[in-house]
């Protein structure tokens, strides 16, 4: 089951990589290429797929480990190819204009100061919310109840996510979906149907 989600997951992705392809394509040929501008537009929803089957592969693997390990096998197969990715960004970037701000988006994977600033790399800022999620399974795993604390403190920064950047980040609406996966996860086996219910009605 794991693996088959880690193949719809792999599905997911190439959605992204393939939209944000295309929006090259058209700023550089002015062709929307080979499909329909909505079909591609559509290709968004891998970021919410993924999102989605993150919660479900965390729910299921991370009560397996200790916090220490998940922790090094989160950060042993994102971190290095992704800073191997994104220093080459950075150093172009700097070129035209890099600050702190951006260093701290870019090499912490941590977009919100006094402004929202994404990453040099531009899709990477999908991988700024994986490690927030990443992060409060950590903690989870370091103590179940700092579960309810972090749970008060997403829906804090819902309540106030027009007071800063901060509270934009932390109670951003995609977090729900890391939720929504968790749940699917914990699901009873039977009539799997009706659990996918409310998540195409958030969709």
């Amino acid at each position: 089951m794991i693996w088959s989600l880690q193949v719809l997951r792999f599905v997911a992705a190439l959605m992204v990589v393939y939209v944000h392809a295309a929006q090259t394509a058209v700023t550089a040929t002015g062709s929307n290429g080979l499909l329909p501008h909505d079909l591609q537009v559509a290709g968004f929803a891998g970021v919410d797929i993924f999102f989605v089957i993150s919660g479900v592969i965390i729910a299921r693997t991370a009560p397996c480990l200790t916090w220490r390990s998940f922790a090094w096998r989160r950060f042993r197969r994102i971190v290095p190819l992704y800073l191997l990715i994104s220093i080459p960004y950075a150093i172009v970037a700097y070129k035209t204009g890099f600050g702190w701000r951006d260093a701290v988006a870019t090499l912490l994977l941590w977009p919100a100061t006094d402004q929202m600033t994404a990453p040099a790399l531009p899709a990477a800022w999908t991988l700024c919310f994986e490690m927030l999620f990443y992060a409060a399974a950590t903690m989870v795993l370091v103590d179940r109840r700092l579960l309810w604390g972090l749970l008060g403190i997403f829906g804090l920064a819902m309540m106030f996510r027009s007071a800063g950047p901060v509270l934009q980040f932390l109670g951003n609406p995609l977090i729900i979906e890391f939720g929504f996966g968790i749940a699917l996860a914990y699901a009873p086996k039977w009539r799997p149907a009706v659990w996918c219910l409310p998540i195409g009605a958030a969709a």
